[in-house]
């Protein structure tokens, strides 16, 4: 089963502070919600904020993007994967004579900063089980991560992150997931600290691999 970005986060939380305008957000669903918190300074509180809907119906794929009836946008990597990720099926039809690039995968030398230093090296993109498609890209949802990082309530925590986003690549070939047993201790001994912030634990462990066997799964 491939399981997509929006299956493994049941909560991500973004922080902005200061005077400055936060950058535009965009949501994929019908919801977003904003949490206001004021200091003891500001006499005045709430916030203004606009918004802009887009249809799925209206919305258009950037260049190299394959559009499902959907609205859906798919990066080229996903085409012809054998993984169905249009409702429709559509990715997956028409194979045989595609023009797009063959699905690889390969070990590369992990380059974002903080995740270098770790106890493995190498990892290996596409991140199929949360769609990324590179490691810039992984190091731009890794930065929306800060404020947990910044608890230190468990030690290996960037170790953890990391592997979600820029997981191990595996001598046997793939890549491998960090292990269940991991993240549990990790959601166990920060869940406190983040119940503080209102925050609930980002990612869903039981979608992680049962084991202790470092040939199955990824270990500290």
């Amino acid at each position: 089963m491939k399981l997509r970005f929006k299956d493994l986060l049941l909560f991500l939380c973004l922080r902005f502070c200061g005077t400055s305008f936060p950058p535009d957000l965009t949501s994929s669903g019908p919801y977003l919600t904003v949490v206001f918190v004021a200091d003891e300074g500001v006499a005045d509180s709430g916030f203004n904020a606009t918004y802009h809907a887009v249809s799925v119906l209206d919305r258009t794929c950037g260049p190299g993007q394959f559009p499902c009836s959907s609205g859906q946008c798919l990066q080229q990597q996903w085409l012809c994967d054998g993984w169905t990720d249009c409702p429709d099926g559509a990715d997956e039809q028409g194979c045989g004579n595609s023009t797009y690039p063959p699905f690889t995968s390969s070990c590369e030398v992990v380059e974002v900063e903080m995740c270098r230093g770790l106890s493995y090296n190498l990892t290996s993109f596409p991140n199929i089980w949360l769609s990324i498609a590179d490691q810039g890209e992984a190091a731009t949802l890794l930065r929306q991560y800060r404020v947990l990082m910044e608890l230190a309530c468990f030690e290996p925590l960037r170790r953890l992150l990391c592997g979600m986003f820029l997981p191990q690549c595996s001598a046997r070939g793939g890549v491998l997931q960090p292990c269940r047993s991991v993240c549990s201790s990790a959601e166990q001994q920060c869940s406190r600290a983040l119940d503080l912030f209102s925050f609930s634990w980002p990612f869903n462990c039981h979608l992680l691999p049962d084991s202790q066997d470092p040939v199955e799964c990824s270990l500290p």
